[in-house]
């Protein structure tokens, strides 16, 4: 069990919204253990300690609606990007998210397995990412991004997106399915206009009851 003993701290709880006196914490194996003001418990060999010099410390946060792939709005930019380099930009995000404070996030659209593995293992720095794959989107829905002039149809879904595209109830399943397959831990349905939809209306009703209900038994 690692442990770790956090002294000279002011800590913050959400609960209450108070901030105490200078305290101490003690977390083991990644969860706050115990915390107290006064003197700090001893701490053994295999106690790590860090002295927070009065900084405050306070809970990880949790944001329950991230889009980790989406680091610019510039359609015609991102029209140009590669993969990889979309990949670099969202684990870049992520780092920057666990520094304001964010250790467990959980993206709605975009993000993938490789990307929750890659932090995981540590091979980038990040919070916990629960990811839901793509989101799914009708023809010309929230999640159609194509400029009006591309009559070209999506194909294979493969390259990292905020969404994909499936019209009808047998499509809708098996975009589900597929996304599922892929680790999923959730599924997001876009269901209206959005305020970042380039075409359509915020208040457009998309998607039909059967096309809904199929995603949903999924």
């Amino acid at each position: 069990m690692s442990r770790l003993l956090i002294t000279d701290a002011h800590l913050l709880h959400p609960e209450t919204g108070t901030r105490t006196d200078p305290a101490w914490i003690e977390v083991a194996d990644g969860r706050i253990a115990a915390t107290g003001t006064g003197r700090p418990p001893g701490a053994g060999q295999d106690v790590r300690v860090l002295n927070a010099a009065g900084a405050t410390v306070l809970p990880g946060l949790i944001d329950a609606h991230v889009h980790l792939l989406v680091t610019s709005l510039d359609m015609s930019a991102i029209a140009s990007w590669t993969p990889g380099y979309l990949t670099v930009r969202a684990l870049a995000e992520a780092e920057r998210m666990l520094r304001r404070g964010f250790t467990t996030v959980r993206d709605v659209g975009g993000a993938d397995h490789g990307m929750a593995r890659a932090l995981a293992e540590g091979l980038a720095l990040g919070p916990r990412l629960i990811h839901g794959g793509k989101a799914l989107s009708q023809t010309g829905g929230h999640g159609d991004l194509r400029p009006l002039g591309d009559d070209s149809v999506p194909c294979c879904e493969g390259r990292p997106n905020f969404a994909r595209i499936a019209d009808g109830v047998d499509a809708v399943r098996a975009a589900a399915r597929d996304e599922f397959r892929k680790g999923a831990a959730h599924l997001k349905v876009l269901l209206s206009g959005g305020v970042a939809s380039p075409h359509d209306e915020i208040a457009a009703v998309q998607y039909s009851e059967d096309e809904i209900r199929a995603a949903v038994q999924e």
